[in-house]
């Protein structure tokens, strides 16, 4: 008797119980709370930050602060010879004479005759590409070194440029051209070592470092020696070249870069024949 009376007081409570919740639909229990707050909470979350326009700004400001630049491109070029128009000052038509034949000399590489040009002007012109270059570079910017041995830490300090200029979207893949102009002759006969400096101008996140060098009446006959000799002279002199015929920017005998073979070769070759030689063209730097 006393089990049927228990039981058929759980059963007239759970009844009632049931009864309260139906007609209050609206009230969960405390576990049911505890289970959807945090994700009510994460969904705000969410919301907010997806619409508020003073949070997109400052994700967007972070963002540009983390990423950094980067050097795309190094490349060296004939700067006043007659594939720019003959223009001394920095332009655009720089461009159009750059040597498409020459790459930079990095750190881990040994030189070969792509590293170094034979130009009566010297190393006169390098340009570099930077993605994502923060501001426009200074001398302070960079370091520049020359000298011709396999020991970079005992160059002296190279000439500044005459000028940086700076053409934004210029470069390769829209990056910013930076454009780095000497006078001629300047710097002739020897490795340049140019470094770009990780700056707040520039963006980089570390300093990067390359080399090209000049030989004037090389013409890239031998390999592994870089020597001018009567060897450079002959090759001149077995492949001219006039002005009905004139020479592309990379024809390895137009020393004056004036889209001709002539004479005028000839004698710059004879000239610096006299135990002009460029170093580290084996050993690497």
């Amino acid at each position: 008797m006393m089990l049927r009376t228990l039981h058929d007081w759980w059963l007239s409570r759970t009844h009632s119980t049931k009864a309260k919740r139906r007609a209050k639909p609206g009230l969960r229990s405390k576990s049911s709370l505890r289970l959807y707050c945090p994700a009510i909470d994460l969904l705000e979350d969410r919301r907010l930050l997806s619409v508020s326009p003073i949070d997109g700004a400052e994700a967007a400001s972070a963002s540009s602060q983390v990423a950094t630049a980067q050097v795309v491109g190094r490349s060296i070029f004939y700067n006043n010879s007659r594939f720019d128009g003959n223009v001394p000052a920095a332009s655009p038509a720089d461009d159009a004479a750059v040597a498409t034949n020459k790459t930079a000399l990095l750190p881990w590489m040994t030189a070969s005759f792509s590293n170094y040009t034979s130009y009566t002007g010297g190393i006169n012109g390098i340009m570099v590409d930077i993605a994502g270059l923060i501001g426009t570079p200074t001398v302070s910017d960079f370091t520049f070194q020359a000298g011709n041995n396999n020991d970079p830490t005992t160059w002296t300090q190279a000439p500044t440029p005459s000028s940086i200029t700076v053409r934004p979207g210029a470069g390769i893949g829209g990056s910013a051209r930076v454009t780095l102009i000497w006078p001629d002759t300047v710097l002739r006969n020897e490795w340049l070592q140019v470094q770009v400096l990780a700056t707040p101008t520039t963006g980089l996140s570390h300093s990067d470092v390359f080399y090209f060098g000049n030989l004037i009446g090389d013409t890239g006959d031998q390999p592994d020696d870089a020597t001018v000799d009567s060897t450079d002279q002959i090759g001149v002199r077995t492949n001219p070249a006039g002005i009905l015929n004139p020479v592309g920017l990379t024809f390895r005998f137009d020393f004056n870069r004036d889209g001709l073979v002539d004479l005028a070769d000839e004698l710059v070759a004879h000239t610096n024949d006299i135990e002009k030689k460029l170093e580290n063209l084996l050993s690497g730097l």
